[in-house]
């Protein structure tokens, strides 16, 4: 309704008929995020729609997730659609798109300089890149001059010949090689032949681990090959405190999949004494808790609405020490 087409994430400065002319969209990195169930991904303009002075700039669009983007009646669901002015410094990097829609549609007055498109995956569906100059190249040559476009999978079985060539085009989705497609679990196989083939030697599309870590607030962390001292079993000898966290990790079931029924949820966890409990919960509010050796659970996923849901699993010792992972799951009872 009242003309809005159904976008996720607007990036569009309004300035009020001219009444606030200092507002700005500018520097603005949008990162780690999981969007899913929308008509449309990023509606951006390079200015507002009426004429002011100020111009959206250096918008940052990096390792995001995005699927179900299904579009509204009649009208597909696009990735992005810039109207408008162009946006200068405006940059998409390793994420993974699911959508029904154009990758890029835009008929901005002016153009998008320094624009990058690198290291993603997205279908082409119909249109794929495209403005009134035409689909592809026509479209980055006016509108985005000099863009580096890169390193993406585009999903097409036909218009790889319009596009620059140091790109991917899978005739379908299943040849892409995710983990499992129908269930949305998009993080890419052992096998997909697209496993650390990004410009940074990533996987393309997004970098799940860091997507994972940033969900659940988890700092970097150093593998025991780079530690200044090797791992131990007991605490240090110059402390009698145990002030080391344990860790937990859930590995099934995997992040953003579709569960139902009775959910088999199965945990990890370590702890340089010992891990002495296991909690669970969903959304928030405890399930069950268990003692080692038995850190699995059985959790019955009808006892929710379907939807999105958060599984979360924290690990204890005996000095108290605790540490969480969360996984977003969706949830498909038809309750």
């Amino acid at each position: 309704p009242a003309a809005q087409q159904g976008w996720a994430i607007l990036f569009t400065p309004r300035a009020e008929s001219g009444a606030a002319p200092q507002a700005v969209v500018q520097d603005v990195t949008f990162t780690n995020n999981v969007v899913h169930d929308v008509a449309k991904g990023f509606g951006l303009a390079g200015s507002d729609s009426l004429p002011d002075k100020q111009r959206t700039f250096r918008i940052a669009v990096r390792n995001n997730l995005f699927y179900a983007v299904n579009g509204g009646s009649n009208d597909p669901g696009d990735f992005i659609t810039l109207s408008a002015n162009g946006i200068p410094d405006l940059s998409f990097d390793h994420n993974t798109v699911l959508d029904t829609g154009d990758i890029i549609n835009t008929d901005a007055a002016t153009a998008s300089t320094n624009f990058i498109f690198q290291n993603n995956l997205i279908p082409h569906n119909d249109y794929g890149v495209t403005s009134p100059k035409g689909v592809g190249n026509p479209t980055l040559t006016y509108y985005f001059p000099g863009a580096v476009f890169q390193k993406n999978v585009i999903v097409t079985p036909q218009w790889a010949s319009i596009y620059p060539q140091n790109n991917f085009f899978p005739a379908s989705l299943d040849q892409v090689g995710f983990v499992d497609l129908a269930g949305n679990t998009l993080r890419l196989s052992s096998s997909s032949p697209y496993k650390n083939a990004a410009t940074d030697g990533k996987d393309l599309g997004v970098d799940f681990d860091a997507l994972d870590d940033s969900l659940n607030g988890a700092a970097p962390t150093q593998s025991a090959s780079s530690s200044s001292s090797p791992p131990t079993s007991q605490p240090s000898t110059a402390s009698s405190v145990d002030d080391v966290p344990p860790s937990v990790r859930i590995t099934t079931p995997t992040f953003a999949s579709t569960v139902s029924g009775t959910v088999d949820i199965e945990t990890s966890a370590t702890d340089n004494v010992g891990v002495t409990m296991i909690e669970y919960r969903v959304d928030g509010a405890l399930v069950a808790g268990f003692s080692p050796p038995r850190y699995s659970f059985a959790w019955d996923s009808t006892t929710v609405p379907s939807g999105g849901h958060t599984l979360s699993a924290s690990a204890y010792d005996a000095a108290g020490n605790t540490a969480t992972f969360s996984v977003a799951v969706f949830v498909s009872n038809g309750n």
